[in-house]
């Protein structure tokens, strides 16, 4: 008996003892969870949520920089090796990159060096900017002295080696970054001056001048040639001077003395209009212009002219039209002295092919008065060494992203005709790239748009394929027209591919008026860009033999991926709705680390959810966001708040800094952290009915959501901006299912807006209605009835709704009266309605202070009339 209670009390101790130590040791998570209670947000926390930039990562793919970004400044770069777990932050910094085994930013005026290997930190204080050339490894920049002159320092990362060249002004890195040209003074001398980084250790002067001075040092892109300009004392540019380094070729084109060059015009400097240099140094491209403008009539008041008969409207004429008094380009052959002006005030666009030998010239007023966004024009054909003209495309829609140059100058592609053209200027041919394949290369991509050109990011190597897209694949279509071959397999998963982009780097090659298509190698693998139509993107790599393999792709947003030559180390960003975006690392044949969270505060507060849901219409499925309440109970009804536009699922993981400083007025976490849930609908937008099939689609949506239960269907508010705004405020005319609206930079009467103008193009707002945007297909004189039954003012008489309406004062984008309108009419039918005017603002509130009030009275008025919350004043003398 007293063995059996000794055992008995023995093995209740150890139960104990468990109990005591075992048993928090299991369960202090849990415990941990419990007692770091979450709360909810509110506006004294929706201050310093900063964003996540992914900027550049270093050669051996092992650090990354990175910059955190916030709204009140502090913005902060840092730089972080996950490997060695080492960590720097530049406060302020900017302009950052790797340099061997160095990193190097700016920091205000001052210039911060990290050797990574060592951790030693240098600053060179007083810079004005800087360059470094790779090849060489050396640091080029200009240090300030206390007289305001500049002296140009070249330091070696390698051994510290440094040079310097006094009362430099400017200087200019080649492309290549061997050949390093520079300007300096001394006293009333003017000098250009060139250093081979690579080969010589001394400078070479190009040319000096007593008189004048040198500006817009300019490198063609392989760096074998430059050309640069010379300013008199009154800022005129008086002369081009160009220069072949390997030749030691100094010429100059003199505006005063050159015989060819045309009276009363000056050389130019403009940032559209700059110096481009082709690839074999044979032709020099500048702009001159008119020295006075022409006056045309005897007329001496300041009357605007609007002519029935006007091509362009009195604004576009002023603003863009002035083709007499505008840019003409000129190309100069240095070696034969030859000048000649390539555009004219008939034909003053140019687009130059890829090895400067032709140029395609046009006209876009050549068919005007027309009224789509960009209206058709004929391009002709010119040869720059004979100096024939050709028609090459008639009434060709001019859009810069499809009219695509190849970059060795064989081919011009273009879409017409619903398929991919090439012209082949050599053996002056058209080549329908696409008529056999059976595919649509169009797709529905943009707002407000029903379709548009799927587009092309480049050409193969040697110009002899074109890569272009459709809905979901990638394309390679060989220029002869023989041979097509897709890249991928998206539309069999539905999943659309495009080639990624590296994070914050141009692409774009604009020369003129036109883009010259990238090179493209497909003889290597690609990294490709991924989204699926279930809500999931990343980047998978494409390798020559066909195989596709995703680096990283799931239900969440991935974007600015990042990576080294090697491509064996991974940076990109991800986020979802609820967790705030992290830098996350992928390394080769190993799982994803995330090695920074931003905003960890977010764990503190409850935070909503968002989730994709399936809603039909007349035959067709579409798909809408749904946000939940932060503190969600399945057991309560919430109110609910409707944000309309055209397509918004693709926002279904994007993260929302809480914060007042939104353009529109709107923030989807600030609603959640409410309690409010937010439904974001993609609406199919019927052609000649866009206010009909909005309301349609809108009803259609809530009603799948209403009929789950969660939602008060009485507690229903609707809120849009610009399009949505005019959704917004004609679905209240056809409808008592909201109880409150908002309706900002509104369109509320189609056939006023028609006739309309924008204050800052010049251009009719006419165009809105044809094929895109409104897609009414035909004029108000036309189909009155469509743009009047599509009216919100036609039907307002109806509204019982509360509607908020807000519109910036000098708005050039929805003219204000819009708003005026709509707001005069529920005024005297006595709606109840409140309108707000910004002054100084456009279609976005750009002012921090104004974009808080619009965000609190948006909040507001939700409030008072979905959760019966009158402690806004405001809104209770405004509509009582």
């Amino acid at each position: 008996m007293l063995i059996g209670n000794y055992i008995k009390r023995l093995t209740q101790l150890r139960f104990f003892l468990f109990l005591f130590f075992i048993l928090p040791l299991v369960a202090c998570p849990l415990w941990g969870q419990v007692v770091q209670k979450k709360k909810q947000l509110v506006s004294s926390d929706y201050y310093g949520w900063g964003k996540l930039i992914i900027d550049k990562v270093s050669s051996d793919e092992k650090w990354v920089c990175y910059k955190m970004e916030y709204e009140k400044g502090n913005d902060t770069l840092f730089i972080r090796n996950n490997f060695s777990h080492k960590l720097y932050s530049f406060p302020k910094g900017r302009n950052g990159f790797f340099a061997g085994s160095k990193f190097i930013c700016q920091i205000d005026k001052d210039i911060a060096i990290v050797d990574l290997k060592t951790a030693v930190r240098e600053n060179l204080s007083n810079t004005d900017r800087y360059s470094y050339s790779q090849q060489t490894d050396q640091l080029i920049f200009l240090l300030a002295s206390k007289e305001a002159k500049k002296k140009l320092v070249i330091r070696s990362l390698k051994n510290s080696k440094v040079r310097e060249i006094e009362d430099v002004t400017d200087f200019s890195l080649c492309p290549s970054g061997t050949q390093l040209a520079y300007f300096s003074k001394d006293k009333n001398t003017s000098f250009v001056s060139q250093i081979n980084l690579k080969t010589e250790n001394y400078s070479k002067l190009i040319v000096l001048n007593k008189k004048d001075h040198f500006m817009g040092l300019t490198w063609n892109k392989i760096g074998n040639a430059l050309a640069f300009y010379q300013q008199d004392r009154n800022m005129k540019i008086n002369a081009l001077l160009y220069y072949l380094p390997k030749e030691d070729k100094l010429y100059k084109l003199d505006s005063s003395s050159a015989v060819s060059f045309p009276k009363n015009m000056n050389i130019i400097y403009e940032n559209l209009n700059g110096i481009f240099i082709s690839d074999d140094g044979e032709k020099v491209f500048f702009s001159v212009k008119n020295q006075d403008e022409i006056i045309t009539g005897k007329h001496h008041s300041d009357v605007e002219i609007w002519n029935g008969n006007d091509k362009w409207t009195y604004l576009q004429e002023k603003n863009f039209g002035d083709f007499e008094n505008g840019p003409k380009t000129v190309m100069w052959i240095p070696k034969t002295t030859n000048f000649t002006i390539v555009t004219s005030n008939e034909y003053p666009k140019v687009i130059l092919s890829g090895n400067y030998k032709y140029a395609i010239v046009s006209n876009p007023k050549q068919y005007e008065p027309q009224f789509d966004f960009n209206g058709p024009r004929d391009y002709y054909l010119l040869n720059l060494t004979t100096f024939q003209r050709s028609l090459l495309l008639q009434r060709q829609s001019y859009d810069h992203k499809n009219l695509i140059a190849s970059p060795k100058g064989k081919s011009l592609a273009y879409f017409s005709e619903n398929n991919w053209w090439v012209y082949n200027f050599e053996e002056k041919k058209h080549i329908n790239l696409t008529a056999s394949l059976g595919v649509k290369f169009t797709a529905k991509l943009h707002d407000l748009r029903i379709e548009s050109i799927c587009g092309s990011p480049g050409w193969t190597v040697d110009d002899n394929e074109l890569v272009t897209y459709d809905n979901y694949d990638i394309w390679v279509l060989s220029t002869s027209g023989n041979e097509a071959r897709r890249l991928t397999r998206g539309k069999e998963e539905k999943i659309r591919f495009r080639i990624a982009d590296m994070a914050n780097k141009n692409i774009d090659n604009y020369i003129y008026d036109g883009l010259i298509g990238r090179e493209i190698d497909i003889r290597k693998d690609l990294i490709l860009q991924a989204e699926g139509e279930d809500g999931k993107t990343g980047y998978f790599r494409w390798n020559p033999d066909g195989s596709l393999k995703p680096i990283v792709y799931k239900n969440s947003f991935i974007d600015q991926l990042n990576y080294g030559v090697e491509k064996k180390n991974f940076y990109f960003r991800e986020q979802k709705f609820d967790i705030s975006p992290q830098l996350v690392l992928k390394e080769k044949n190993k799982e994803s680390i995330t090695i920074l969270k931003s905003n960890p505060k977010q764990e503190k507060f409850f935070w909503g959810k968002s989730e994709l849901i399936n809603y039909s219409i007349t035959g067709h499925s579409l798909k809408a966001v749904l946000y939940y309440p932060a503190q969600y109970d399945p057991k309560i009804k919430y109110p609910m708040i409707v944000k309309i536009y055209d397509r918004q699922s693709n926002q279904l993981h994007k993260f929302e800094n809480p914060t007042y400083e939104n353009v529109n007025g709107f923030n989807t976490t600030l609603f959640t952290s409410e309690n409010y849930f937010v439904l974001k609908p993609d609406l199919l937008l019927e052609a000649k009915n866009p206010g009909v099939s909005a309301l349609s689609c809108v009803i259609s949506a809530v009603n799948e959501v209403v009929e789950t239960g969660i939602v008060d269907s009485s507690k229903i508010g609707l809120v849009g901006h610009s399009y949505g705004g005019f959704e917004s405020s004609f679905i209240i005319t056809q409808t008592q299912l909201f109880s409150a609206a908002i309706a900002s930079g509104a369109i509320t009467d189609l056939n006023s807006y028609y006739h309309t103008i924008n204050s800052k193009s010049g251009k009719p707002d006419m165009w809105r209605f044809g094929i895109e945007q409104w897609t009414m297909q035909a004029t108000p004189y036309e189909a009155p009835e469509s743009y009047w039954s599509n009216s919100p003012i036609a039907h307002v008489k109806n509204v019982n709704t509360p509607v908020l309406l807000w519109t910036g004062k000098v708005d050039s984008q929805v003219d204000t009266h819009q708003s005026f309108e709509f707001y005069l009419a529920l005024r005297r039918l006595g709606k109840k309605c409140i309108m707000l005017q910004y002054p100084d603002e456009a279609h976005l509130l750009i002012k921090p202070l104004n974009q808080k009030d619009v965000t609190e009275r948006t909040m507001d008025w939700f409030r008072y009339f979905l959760k019966n919350d009158q402690s806004a004043l405001w809104v209770e003398k405004g509509t009582k």
